[in-house]
């Protein structure tokens, strides 16, 4: 009898090494346990253990059982009253004892309470993780701080009195994103106010034509010639859409500048939290835009209110000119093309920021 059961003990020990190895690739909790099989004496109903907790020890996942052994049974008590049968995927045995469940607790607790914690495969000891905290949802979305030092031109539009700030700092993000893009001004407007109205490319596309044509919509399906004074909150859809889409427009112009033969000098100022970029623009057409041998150019005059870096893109390459510390940085530009967008950038000396970017074009 006492073989068998030191058979099935060593069995039962065998297979929570091998689970325990298995979640965590630490054994500790059981070595000290491995001999104890040998020692400890198996006989009445004090030592037995309950068919329930076992279940909460029990090694085997059953979808890994055969399908003769799925329902498993327990059998009454003998007629000596002294054994609990359990059947198993190992044959009808006497269940594991109280007495072991006691010992595997207690071990398992010395463990955790000398900070020896099981170790996950990959660990060779025990280490504190720093703990990440989730970034809240509206810099996930808008990193308002990279914005913020452009804000102080959006005062001058007709309608910052109608928009929530957030929605300005949006609408301006989008507005930097889409002004060096060949689109027509309609289309670059639904662009940049697209993320404030997802799936609704249609209904900005009408309202868009209607806002382009001067007019606005009003209560109900009514069009009214100019916006109404009322709170962003409270308009309606068709209404928010409006007020997004004419201060997309308003930026856009603002950010376009646009030379010719007949109009070949232009100044443009944008304020800022540090005081105004001043930018002139001085074209140059040459002979004749038109015939071979022509070298028209440009020359681009920029204020910095601080340090920081001009970048102008052609086809060529980039032109890139900085200083560390308020004044003027200058570029000039060879073999420009008619009706080609040139994007330009400003950064100032500051921490994490969107540049302020242009869109140069050179009219016929």
């Amino acid at each position: 009898m006492n073989n068998e059961i030191e058979q099935e003990l060593n069995a039962i020990i065998s297979s929570i090494k091998e689970w325990l190895q298995a979640v965590s690739g630490n054994i500790l909790a059981i070595d000290a346990i491995a001999n104890i099989s040998a020692e400890t004496p198996v006989s009445g109903l004090d030592l037995i253990l309950d068919p329930l907790e076992w279940e909460d020890l029990d090694p085997t996942p059953a979808p890994r059982l055969p399908s003769s052994q799925q329902n498993q049974e327990l059998d009454s008590l003998d007629p000596s009253g002294s054994t609990m049968v359990y059947k198993s995927n190992w044959g009808e045995i006497p269940t594991v004892q109280k007495r072991f469940q006691s010992i595997l607790k207690q071990r398992i607790q010395t463990e955790m309470d000398d900070d020896r914690l099981p170790l996950f495969p990959w660990e060779t000891s025990i280490s504190d993780y720093e703990l990440e905290e989730p970034a809240p949802l509206f810099s996930q979305a808008l990193n308002f701080s990279a914005l913020q030092q452009w804000m102080p031109q959006l005062n001058t539009l007709s309608v910052r009195q109608q928009l929530p700030e957030s929605v300005l700092a949006q609408i301006l993000r989008g507005c930097f994103a889409v002004i060096a893009t060949p689109r027509k001004l309609g289309g670059q407007i639904v662009k940049a106010v697209g993320e404030l109205f997802p799936e609704e490319g249609q209904a900005l596309n009408d309202v868009a034509g209607l806002v382009l044509a001067g007019g606005f919509p009003g209560r109900g399906s009514g069009v009214t010639a100019a916006p109404e004074i009322i709170d962003y909150a409270a308009a309606t859809p068709d209404q928010q859409m409006a007020l997004s889409l004419m201060a997309a427009k308003q930026i856009i112009d603002n950010l376009t500048l646009f030379v010719s033969t007949h109009h070949p000098q232009l100044r443009r100022q944008w304020q800022t939290i540090y005081g105004n970029v001043d930018l002139q623009l001085s074209y140059h057409p040459g002979q004749d835009v038109s015939k071979r041998g022509a070298n028209p150019s440009l020359r681009l005059q920029v204020w910095l209110p601080k340090g920081g870096r001009m970048t102008i893109d052609n086809s060529h390459g980039s032109v890139v000119t900085e200083r560390a510390y308020p004044g003027y940085v200058s570029a000039e530009l060879f073999d420009l093309q008619p009706s080609q967008l040139y994007p330009l950038e400003i950064r100032l000396l500051e921490g994490e920021q969107t540049p302020l970017s242009f869109a140069i074009s050179i009219l016929n």
